[in-house]
């Protein structure tokens, strides 16, 4: 199974969304980190990425984000910028 994520700007700061999660300093532009799964529909056999309530979502600066999905060792990791979270985002 593969991990994706997805990352975009808030348009807030800290002052919105409250310090980083990851090294909770003050963020004058705060980002979002959303993590998806990989699945194979055993009939189709076809590919598709989902959202999990259980997946993480983290808030914090741009650099601690990417170090998050740098701490795991993935087999597909994708991180797009400014992309559609697909959350009604």
């Amino acid at each position: 199974m593969n991990t994706a994520y997805r990352m975009r700007s808030t348009g807030h700061g800290s002052d919105y969304y409250g310090p980083c999660e990851v090294c909770h300093k003050h963020c004058s532009e705060t980002f979002i980190l959303v993590e998806s799964r990989g699945f194979s529909n055993p009939e189709t056999g076809m590919m598709g990425y989902t959202y999990s309530e259980a997946a993480p979502t983290v808030f914090g600066h741009k650099e601690c984000l990417a170090g998050q999905t740098q701490q795991e060792e993935l087999s597909n990791p994708m991180v797009a910028e400014n992309g559609p979270l697909g959350m009604g985002a």
